[in-house]
């Protein structure tokens, strides 16, 4: 109050930032209550808001400071300036460790007593080619996630083993005990839906289609660097407006260059160089934490949800990315759900689109709770995530209303991408539904169709569905596997969907509304 206080008096308009900042993520707070209970679950981001409200102001005190020191000081006085540096330095320092105790010691203690009790259970098994694995001791050290290898407990994963692991992980598999499968045990791998999809992509590797393009590649990288570059030349150069758009598509577009990588699917080893070998993961895997870090976000966090959703895309209580309640409930004509929309709710076809804009805010939010929660282990990912926000409050230093207008634009961009593909899709039950990962991918993805430019503007992850089937493909030669995989739905009796991007929009906003259910 005191600072607030000083700044009216003496008419301090630096203070927008923190103001600003503080209005803002009361607003969150209070809206947080508007929606049904049972959303704990988004406490800890309410307070990753906060912390990051608070490094943010002390960030802009702290090079008002420098300004002042080196002889070219801001608006603001000294002493408003010192005192917000303490102020929020004790506000940081307070929620740090109120995150810490509630969340981060918290988990630890229920992750203990978790793995204490597993250990008094049956072994952890996985199904893979016809045996089971015994993953027991291996489940904390996938480097996928150990959700993944939970919900696949006592299932079939082989389709998804051979998709998205390397050699290495082969040789891993060999090395681990295994035995005989279970009267009863469902072997989707053993199909014939199964066995034809695996001689397709034999006949892929033949083709060479696991093979990069280095010149699409090298297209893709520059359609990143370039329009980031360039916004920071306009943004110190008195353009923040156009360098809002430049640098937001340059991050929008590092969403799918990074997501290349992290696939491990552009440096390619093995005698025909279209093998993820031991060797050519690190490669894959720097470009990727470099791209990711450009981005503010932390490639692990990413991996831990992004690979769940490809190995059980779609499935209810399974994949993470289809989790959007409370903000949107996706009815999809189903009148016990749409019963259950509270007021506000009842107006998300029309505020869908809107919401969109926030997503890039989001989840940089959910990034900086993966971080603080695995802590001090993280360190690393924290000093990146730091020097990130540290540059961004810089470089936007006066200008920070462009900094909403570029994280709401690159939000909107890539949030109208993601959910045109999946969210409008079918919704399997979370348990073992023992469809082929075809099948699966035929009833959760749609293509957004437009060509070659379509493709290129959206990081060739417009071809959602070759995407989900060869994942370790490089994207830029899914339009080559596309007729195949036409081919392949259309003989096996499957959907192929696909729509522009209009089209696309539509169906996700029509799987929302409620009315014409209640009629």
């Amino acid at each position: 109050m005191s600072l607030v206080w000083h700044s009216l008096e003496v008419d301090l308009t630096s203070d927008i930032l923190c103001g600003g900042l503080n209005c803002f993520v009361h607003t969150l707070m209070y809206a947080y209550y508007a929606f049904p209970k049972g959303n704990r679950w988004l406490r800890k981001y309410m307070t990753s808001t906060q912390i990051l409200q608070f490094v943010f102001c002390l960030v802009g005190l702290v090079y008002a400071q420098i300004q002042r020191v080196n002889g070219t000081p801001c608006t603001g006085t000294a002493v408003a300036e010192w005192h917000g540096v303490i102020m929020y330095g004790v506000y940081l320092g307070m929620f740090a460790m109120f995150f810490y105790d509630n969340y981060v010691k918290t988990k630890k203690k229920k992750a203990a007593k978790k793995a204490e009790e597993e250990s008094k259970q049956e072994p952890h098994e996985v199904i893979l080619y016809g045996k089971r694995v015994d993953v027991t001791n291996f489940v904390k050290k996938h480097p996928g996630g150990s959700k993944v290898l939970r919900i696949f407990r006592d299932r079939d994963a082989t389709e998804q083993f051979e998709a998205y692991h390397s050699d290495r992980a082969h040789k891993w598999l060999k090395a681990m005990p295994k035995r005989d499968v279970k009267k009863g045990d469902f072997l989707v791998y053993d199909t014939p839906m199964a066995k034809d999809f695996q001689k397709m992509i034999d006949m892929f590797k033949a083709k060479g289609f696991y093979k990069a393009d280095l010149m699409e590649e090298i297209m893709k990288v520059f359609l990143v660097f370039g329009p980031y570059f360039a916004g920071h030349y306009l943004l110190f150069n008195g353009s923040p407006l156009a360098a809002a758009f430049s640098m937001g598509f340059g991050l929008y577009y590092a969403g799918w260059v990074s997501h290349d990588y992290l696939h491990h699917a552009v440096f390619r080893g093995g005698p025909n160089r279209d093998e993820t070998t031991g060797d050519t993961v690190p490669l894959n895997n720097a470009m990727g934490y470099l791209i990711g870090f450009i981005q503010g976000y932390e490639v692990d966090w990413w991996r831990a949800r992004h690979n769940t959703h490809h190995v059980v895309t779609n499935e209810h209580g399974n994949d993470p990315d289809i989790k959007t309640a409370p903000v949107l409930v996706y009815v999809r004509n189903n009148p016990t759900i749409a019963k259950g929309l509270n007021f506000i709710q009842r107006w998300q076809q029309y505020y869908y689109l809107p919401v969109m804009c926030i997503l890039d805010y989001y989840w940089r939010l959910e990034s900086i709770a993966y971080v603080l929660m695995r802590m001090p282990r993280y360190w690393k990912q924290f000093a990146a995530l730091a020097l990130h926000y540290a540059w961004t409050a810089y470089a936007f230093y006066g200008n920070y209303k462009y900094l909403v207008i570029m994280s709401l634009f690159r939000g909107f961009l890539t949030g109208t991408i993601v959910f045109s593909t999946h969210y409008g899709e079918d919704i399997l039950d979370g348990g073992d539904h023992k469809m082929t990962l075809v099948e699966q991918t035929s009833k959760t993805s749609r293509n957004i169709t437009g060509g070659y430019i379509a493709n290129l503007l959206t990081g060739f992850l417009s071809l959602q569905t070759e995407h989900h089937l060869f994942p370790m493909m490089p994207t830029a030669n899914l339009a080559k596997a596309r007729p195949y995989v036409m081919e392949f739905f259309k003989k096996h009796g499957l959907e192929y969907r696909e729509g522009n991007i209009v089209e696309c929009v539509k169906m996700n906003i029509k799987a929302l509304r409620y009315d014409h259910v209640l009629a």
